[in-house]
């Protein structure tokens, strides 16, 4: 009678512990998330710079704060400004926060993220600029996105992730040629992607 009491006791201790271990398992989210994204830079009211592609690595620190890093190319673009020479290529990347509220199917999000904004552009007044290569000049500029972020968890493993924010890029005056130009500019910037959750 002891042994089947002691049995019955230990076996739904460990039913117990297996239990309450397969539910925290599947409350706690997975730390590591990758995905790729569409996205798009309005510069101005008429000057836009896209379409681009990116990809995007975030570590989640607990439910409610994670850190990531985001790497976007733009392969064909405008000018930053009507007063810069025509931009080809750009390619940004940005490293920062992302903090707010998840929930089992959704998250909202507010981020905050500097980093740099690479273009490469024709300098028509370049010295020795005679054809298209050797008139390419480069140039990297300070950016930094701040916005806000939704995801949509429709399973476990796979998010849908919409981005709005406002990256201000700060342009060299070197690349002005009025010093009235304000040197540092908001721009609208607006992603979406999926991503996997492991």
């Amino acid at each position: 009678m002891k042994s089947t009491r002691l049995f019955q006791l230990t076996s739904t201790s460990i039913l117990l512990t297996l239990l309450c271990t397969i539910v925290t398992a599947q409350s706690e989210i997975p730390k590591t998330e990758v995905g790729v994204h569409y996205t798009g830079l309005r510069l101005d009211r008429f000057d836009n710079v896209g379409p681009g592609i990116g990809g995007r690595v975030t570590r989640n620190l607990n439910d409610n704060l994670a850190v990531e890093g985001e790497i976007n190319f733009f392969p064909q673009s405008r000018p930053f400004d009507r007063f810069v020479v025509e931009s080809e290529e750009k390619f940004q990347g940005l490293f920062g926060v992302k903090a707010g509220l998840r929930r089992n199917k959704f998250g909202l999000f507010l981020k905050a993220r500097p980093g740099f904004l690479r273009a490469k552009h024709y300098a028509l007044d370049k010295p020795g600029c005679v054809s298209s290569d050797s008139c390419v000049e480069g140039r990297t500029l300070f950016n930094f996105d701040v916005g806000g972020v939704f995801e949509f968890y429709p399973q476990d493993r796979f998010l849908l992730r919409v981005d709005v924010g406002d990256t201000v890029i700060r342009l060299s005056r070197r690349y002005l040629n009025t010093p009235e130009i304000n040197p540092v500019k908001g721009c609208l910037q607006i992603s979406a992607g999926v991503g996997y959750r492991f």
